[in-house]
């Protein structure tokens, strides 16, 4: 009879044959599947291309996620103010040309938008620089939504109007924030919110000694007006780790995984880490800490929890503002001198104080794209030093330090580190 290997090879074909009338190859991909999933991954394909609702409404989500407050722009106080006056002159708040639009449509959209302007600098008093970006925020809302306003014509006139209020309008000094002082939060939040298991009471103290010690600006902690709380971009309670030692129950340290809110672009993600640690007025960790403990969260909710809230609600930049002009007014200051960044200047007046170099202190709060390429190499335990310093050092502030939240440095002389 046949050899072993003959017998074999007609037995191995023999199955193959039979397997293979039982499978098809898929044209794109070469796999050989059996036909019914053959016929659900056409079917699936099918499905997937042909639902343009569901595709429609994931372009207009991604679009308005474009836009620092959503909605693709319309939420912004420029665009309010435009769609309100609009309806108060009669007009359609859509005034969108084409290419072909004759000359004097194209003055009449110009027309309106110059009146526009002049509206936010004489009725409204808005500075000239806050009308101009109010006017790009209606420009860029109007081309999201509707087209641009004149295509193929640069509103010559309108540009010169700017230029001309700009000449005319006297702009106002910048507001000068005064620094909350080290020893004056301690001592705020001492008389305000001492230490106790109430939730809230945790919150705020949390929040103002990491604002303080971590250089944060509020944005970076806090909700502004008309934001949205969103978990991907601001802070969570699953952004925070403590670091213990050995053989001790309560954490040394702690570290902040954050995304700025301005200054440094890139994916997105938490990649900056504030690093932080108690001193000898301030006690971050320990506040941060005791947040943990009285107000918990499940761990499934942890990613999805603000990391500092009141009553259930995230911090905004207004109750960080009053709660500072609080503190501030408790202690014998006066409130008004004080706002929401105080407590980013105050951190950083401490850290000029204690003897750390400015460029040091624009390094930990994160000054721009290069000082953030020598945060990113600084040792951990050199930034932690750094932290009790600013924790531990009481100050008078005086004229010629940091001017706002800026971190601007005027008059200073830069000592040796």
């Amino acid at each position: 009879g046949p050899s072993i290997p003959t017998r074999f090879g007609a037995c191995f074909v023999a199955v193959v044959a039979g397997v293979c009338s039982r499978f098809r190859m898929t044209r794109r991909s070469g796999l050989w599947v059996p036909p019914a999933t053959a016929a659900w991954m056409r079917a699936s394909h099918l499905s997937q291309a042909g639902d343009v609702d569901l595709l429609d409404s994931s372009v207009v989500r991604y679009l308005d996620a474009s836009t620092a407050k959503g909605a693709g722009g319309a939420r912004s106080q420029g665009v309010k103010w435009w769609r309100d006056l609009a309806r108060q002159w009669g007009i359609a708040e859509c005034q969108a040309l084409s290419v072909f639009a004759s000359r004097a449509d194209q003055l009449r959209v110009e027309s309106y938008l110059m009146r526009y302007a002049v509206w936010l600098v004489d009725v409204r008093q808005t500075q000239v620089e806050t009308a101009r970006k109010y006017y790009y925020e209606v420009n860029s809302w109007h081309a999201f939504e509707h087209g641009e306003f004149t295509p193929g014509y640069g509103m010559p006139r309108l540009r010169a109007l700017f230029k001309g209020m700009s000449e005319l309008v006297p702009a106002p000094p910048r507001v000068r924030r005064r620094a909350v002082r080290t020893q004056c939060l301690a001592l705020g939040l001492q008389r305000c919110f001492p230490r106790g298991p109430d939730a809230d009471v945790a919150n705020v103290r949390a929040a103002l000694q990491v604002g303080f010690c971590g250089l944060l600006r509020a944005a970076e902690y806090s909700l502004q007006a008309g934001e949205a709380f969103v978990s991907r971009r601001h802070l969570t309670r699953s952004d925070v780790t403590f670091e213990f030692v050995d053989g001790q129950r309560l954490p040394v340290s702690a570290t902040v995984m954050m995304r700025p809110c301005k200054k440094l672009r890139y994916a997105g993600a938490k990649t900056v880490p504030v690093y932080l640690q108690d001193g000898d007025f301030l006690r971050p960790v320990a506040a941060l800490w005791d947040l943990f403990q009285f107000d918990p969260v499940p761990d499934e909710a942890l990613s999805s929890t603000a990391l500092f809230r009141f009553d259930g609600v995230p911090f905004s930049t207004a109750f960080v503002r009053s709660l500072v002009r609080m503190l501030m007014e408790s202690v014998g200051e006066d409130p008004f001198a004080f706002g929401a960044h105080s407590l980013r200047i105050g951190g950083a007046t401490a850290a000029l104080a204690a003897g750390i170099p400015p460029v040091v202190i624009k390094v930990m709060g994160r000054w721009d794209s290069e000082i953030y390429e020598i945060y990113t190499r600084m040792s951990q335990e050199a930034a932690r030093r750094a932290g009790v310093r600013i924790a531990s050092t009481a100050f008078v502030d005086i004229e010629g330090e940091f001017s706002h939240e800026e971190l601007f440095v005027s008059g200073h002389s830069y000592p040796a580190f």
